[in-house]
């Protein structure tokens, strides 16, 4: 969940088309606020296994021609689901993103945990969503990482 939800939270719908971020399968994994995140999908080590969500996109989805935007996607709206009660929250889904292999343009994107003014830049004027659909989304936090 915590991987999707951050993908697109880099989304600024003032920036300039190859640049607009959002959910497209890429993170910077080194900035604060995505730490940890690299475990889900990268292996820190060479040697190791692919961790397991990275491994089923490269073995099954992928080369089924699924990209990496909709697969993190996916993967939030299962999480969604089985947490919803009874597992009966289906959420819609729209097929058609695509993977971007570099989003340094996107660094900062991310809200801070330093108030209202953060969640309303980048909830409210970025992404152009309503203080009530803020609220709902920062309550993801409550599902863990």
């Amino acid at each position: 969940m915590r991987l999707a939800a951050h993908d697109f939270m880099d989304f600024d719908r003032h920036a300039d088309i190859d640049e607009m971020g959002g959910s497209d399968g890429c993170l910077v994994f080194s900035e604060p606020d995505n730490i940890g995140l690299e475990n889900t999908w990268i292996s820190s080590d060479s040697t190791a296994d692919k961790p397991f969500f990275q491994a089923l996109y490269d073995d099954v989805y992928g080369p089924l021609g699924m990209s990496r935007g909709d697969y993190w996607v996916a993967l939030g709206n299962a999480v969604v689901k089985a947490a919803s009660p009874n597992q009966a929250l289906d959420l819609p889904f729209r097929w058609g993103r695509l993977s971007v292999e570099d989003c340094t343009f996107s660094q900062g994107r991310q809200p801070g945990a330093t108030g209202c003014g953060d969640i309303e830049h980048v909830f409210i004027d970025r992404l152009g969503l309503s203080w009530r659909d803020a609220t709902a989304l920062m309550g993801g936090h409550t599902l863990g990482t």
